[in-house]
């Protein structure tokens, strides 16, 4: 999201109706999308369904910020993937701490 974006509210919003029923495999937060699948056709064409509501909705993404065929992932202070999501190891420390 470009900085200082004075209409915020109205960006997520409008991300959540680029989304709609399409919440069984992809959920966003802010300016991210996750997209997950059991098997490696569906998630190709589960990509491919984002990608395509993307630009109807005529928006871009950056494809530096991008991260493709990935089994695990960070994504708010914790690892996800393969059915399991658990904190990141810096994260368990401040807790402990």
């Amino acid at each position: 999201m470009p900085f200082g974006l004075v209409n915020a509210p109205y960006f997520f919003s409008r991300l959540s109706q680029v989304l709609e029923n399409c919440e069984s495999f992809a959920v966003s937060y802010l300016d991210d999308i996750a997209i997950y699948s059991n098997n490696w056709e569906d998630h190709l064409k589960r990509v491919d369904e984002v990608l395509k509501r993307i630009g109807d909705a005529n928006l871009t993404i950056k494809r530096s910020k991008c991260k493709f065929t990935q089994n695990h992932t960070k994504y708010l202070g914790h690892v996800v993937g393969s059915g399991v999501r658990t904190p990141l190891p810096t994260r368990r420390k401040l807790e402990l701490s």
